[in-house]
């Protein structure tokens, strides 16, 4: 992504309200700091090497979703992170 990395986007989008439930990162960094700040934004971390666990992580995550939860609109995250948006 260009002029930000996956860590502040995440934490930025966060910041806006978005609630998201599951998150899931590739990862081949061992920058064991990088790691737990991951963590600590409510990442699973999965290795570039190894497909099976998160094709494991995916099958138990689509249990686990609420078909009815209602979706926020694009322009309503604009919205609550720029408020002269219209």
């Amino acid at each position: 992504m260009p002029h930000v990395d996956g860590f502040t986007f995440v934490n930025d989008l966060l910041k806006t309200g978005c609630k998201v439930p599951f998150l899931a990162m590739f990862t081949a960094c061992d920058d064991p700091a990088r790691l737990a700040e991951a963590r600590a934004l409510g990442f699973t971390l999965f290795n570039k090497s190894d497909l099976r666990p998160l094709l494991e992580w995916l099958h138990n995550v689509e249990t686990q979703l609420d078909t009815r939860r209602q979706l926020t609109s694009r322009g309503e995250l604009l919205r609550r992170r720029l408020p002269d948006f219209s």
